[in-house]
């Protein structure tokens, strides 16, 4: 009666802690899996190895999980459910320990705030994601702790405006998107001031206006959908006023005018093939 006892107490045991140990092609061990009579991990522990010598790569224990690099510190932690998915926080480290991200997940899909630092702790991007996508404001830093950009996301799609900025905290670019498709453009000097617009269409074709750090207008430059140049180039002096029109059609160079920087008509003329050469002068 007392062996029939052991005997059943011993089962018993046996389907509250079900275990599971996997060998690699070697005879190694490479992971022990522990499971209550629901199925569910309650414990798990994965090897690699360094010739003969087993090391622990990833443990878990009930919902905590830890992976190890292969200085055998920390190089993740965080959460898993009962399905063995990421859940929650998760926090990668550098080698040298290190915290250097910070994700979030739901049902092993990152799902909430990101951030990623430098070693010295200095956060560089901060974002949030949803489904494993990018959403809403994402920002990233320079070294000294000045934004750097500053952008949005729809459903993992840059879309509205992204702007760029320089160590000093001024605004070096500024592009706006749709659907991650760049629609204009904005490039600026260093002290701030306006120095291009790409305006670009839905076909690819390209209108381009620079300007000079006076804020006056020097050119406008037009492109089609084969980037080649298309209608009419025009250039302007510093005062402000006209200098030359030239006239392309599929990247060739047709009439032309310059003028002189009052404004006045210089001379004019025409290209009757795409060489060096003005073979007419009206």
């Amino acid at each position: 009666m007392k062996k029939i006892f052991a005997g059943l107490v011993f089962s018993v045991a046996f389907v509250l802690n079900a275990q599971d140990t996997i060998f690699d092609t070697y005879g190694r061990i490479e992971s022990i899996e522990k499971k209550n009579k629901q199925g569910e991990r309650i414990e798990l522990i994965r090897y690699h190895y360094k010739g003969r010598n087993p090391e622990i790569f990833e443990h878990f224990y009930k919902d905590r999980d830890t992976i190890f690099n292969s200085n055998r510190s920390p190089s993740a932690i965080g959460k898993k459910n009962a399905r063995g998915k990421e859940e929650g926080e998760w926090r990668w480290y550098y080698e040298s320990g290190e915290l250097s991200n910070i994700l979030h997940y739901k049902n092993g899909i990152r799902s909430g705030e990101f951030r990623l630092y430098e070693r010295d702790g200095q956060l560089i991007h901060i974002g949030m994601e949803e489904n494993g996508q990018k959403a809403g404001e994402w920002k990233g830093y320079h070294k000294n702790g000045k934004l750097a950009y500053l952008e949005y996301y729809k459903n993992g799609l840059r879309n509205g405006p992204s702007k760029g900025y320089n160590e000093n905290g001024i605004i070096i670019s500024c592009m706006i998107w749709v659907n991650d498709r760049l629609a204009e453009s904005r490039k600026f000097y260093e002290s701030g001031k306006l120095k291009t617009i790409y305006f670009i269409t839905d076909s690819g074709g390209q209108t381009i206006e620079s300007y000079d750090e006076n804020g006056q207008l020097s050119a406008v430059t037009y492109y089609n959908e084969q980037q080649k140049l298309a209608g009419q180039q025009k250039s302007y002096y510093e005062n402000g006023n006209l200098n030359e029109i030239l006239t392309y059609s599929n990247g060739m160079l047709g009439e032309w005018e310059s003028h002189y920087n009052t404004g006045q008509l210089k001379e004019m003329g025409a290209y009757t093939s795409n060489d060096s050469n003005r073979v007419e002068i009206i």
